[in-house]
């Protein structure tokens, strides 16, 4: 475990969370805002991928979040450096079905917590689509201020940063 919040924990992803991977990489409305969809080899190639990052340093972590009361892989988070910068980039995706409850929120605090506490960091990065607005939210419900938008991939997108205090 990586962290946790009231419930939520984070994990390394292990080859046995193919499917849930699947179910979160393969889903149109889930990646959206994130990136195109991918087959089910795909997210096999991807997952064996980032679980090579995990010895990586500077860290490259795309990590299970996983429900507490349930033990089920709910979805993802990350912390991964920002190409070409020498930030932090924190990101996160939820199955559909736990949408509306408050864990985007939840995991993001913790995440950002984790960052700066037990990382050293003194400041993450967030990037959301301009239309994303519900991952806008989020960000600055962690207290995230909106630094930058451009175009990067042929979506307007906006640079978000929090600088610990």
């Amino acid at each position: 475990m990586l962290f946790q919040s009231d419930r939520l924990y984070t994990r390394f992803f292990t080859m046995d969370d193919l499917d849930v991977f699947y179910r979160l990489n393969g889903d149109e409305e889930v990646m959206r805002y994130i990136r195109p969809v991918k087959t089910y080899e795909e997210c096999r190639i991807f997952l064996d991928q980032i679980i090579g990052w995990y010895d990586d340093v500077p860290r490259n972590w795309r990590v299970a979040l996983v429900e507490k009361e349930t033990g089920q892989v709910i979805g993802t988070f990350s912390i991964m450096p920002l190409t070409n910068t020498t930030d932090q980039h924190l990101g996160y995706a939820l199955l559909k079905s736990y949408w509306g409850k408050g864990y985007a929120t939840e995991v993001a605090a913790a995440g950002v917590a984790y960052v700066f506490e037990k990382l050293g960091y003194n400041s993450i990065t967030a990037i959301t689509d301009l239309a994303n607005i519900p991952s806008q939210k989020v960000l600055v419900k962690c207290g995230f201020k909106p630094e930058i938008e451009y175009e990067e991939n042929d979506r307007k997108v906006c640079r978000f940063r929090l600088i610990k205090y």
